[in-house]
């Protein structure tokens, strides 16, 4: 007969594998995420004076609503930020980054040109939309300019009419809908190269692969440069940081785009390891920070 006190001792010990795994799991550090405070769309003096002159006002207002919503919602969909509305009250947490980002549209038109063919009683009618906006990423707490990037976007579709049965109402939403949605793509891209680059996760061969899907990554090929991280660099006479050295270890093209990841042929390679930082060799900002 076997005693009590093994049997309580089998089934305590026993456990104690089964019991390990979700007590640390419980003691895991939750995930701190940068907050990130995003401005309204604003325009330049200058560009709302152009706007009312060419009479183009209804579709600039709607151009800035659609880009409130959509880089904000983008934002929120790469899960790396607490996308906040307005400046947190109190001292925030001391390893808490917080981000400020202003967009400015420096540049719009709504240009349309008429041609008649009066032999087929049509008109061809021939829209070209352009805007162009700066986004710029600051240091919500010392106001400091982290990075800055310009977009510029053109697009043009066209349209025949009946001379005799004109097309009355508002214009087509769907080329500036298709135009607004691509300017807040590569806003909150640019934004993501800044503060939360994507890096080298895998390595198979001559293919590395990185944690950028399709929503927010680079297209199929691309040219993408892979940065090794060394020490953090400080300013000799201020003692500020200056971010980490980057050093360049290779180079790759993008040659496949899933979800959330994204896969790159390497062709020259001089140490690349897992974690080394991607960045697109067509992308230049004012600065980085890590």
């Amino acid at each position: 007969m076997i005693p009590p006190s093994s049997v309580f001792s089998s089934f305590i010990f026993g456990s104690l594998p089964l019991l390990l795994p979700s007590f640390f799991y419980a003691q895991e550090k939750p995930l701190v995420l940068p907050e990130l405070m995003v401005e309204p769309v604003a325009a330049s003096a200058s560009l709302m004076q152009t706007v009312l002159a060419e009479g183009t006002p209804e579709t600039y207002v709607l151009l800035s609503e659609m880009l409130d919503g959509g880089i904000t919602a983008s934002l929120n969909d790469t899960r790396k930020f607490r996308v906040i509305l307005k400046r947190p009250e109190g001292i925030p947490p001391p390893n808490v980054k917080q981000v400020r980002l202003q967009t400015r549209l420096d540049d719009f038109q709504d240009l349309e040109k008429r041609t008649n063919l009066p032999g087929l009683g049509e008109v061809i009618i021939k829209r070209t939309l352009r805007i162009g906006l700066i986004g710029s990423l600051y240091d919500l707490r010392t106001g400091e300019l982290l990075a800055s990037a310009a977009i510029r976007l053109s697009e043009t579709e066209t349209a025949v009419e009946d001379v005799v049965r004109p097309v009355k109402g508002p214009k087509n939403r769907e080329l500036l809908t298709k135009l607004s949605d691509e300017a807040a793509r590569q806003l909150v891209t640019r934004t993501l190269d800044c503060l939360s680059p994507p890096r080298v996760i895998a390595i198979t061969g001559k293919q590395i692969t990185f944690n950028r899907g399709k929503d927010f990554g680079y297209p199929v090929g691309e040219l993408v440069d892979v940065f090794a991280l060394g020490e953090e660099l400080k300013d000799p006479e201020t003692g500020a940081s200056l971010g980490r050295e980057e050093v360049l270890v290779g180079t790759a093209r993008v040659r496949r785009i899933n979800n959330r990841v994204s896969s790159a042929l390497v062709l020259e390679d001089h140490g690349i390891e897992k974690m080394c930082v991607i960045r697109p060799t067509n992308v230049k900002f004012s600065d980085f920070v890590d």
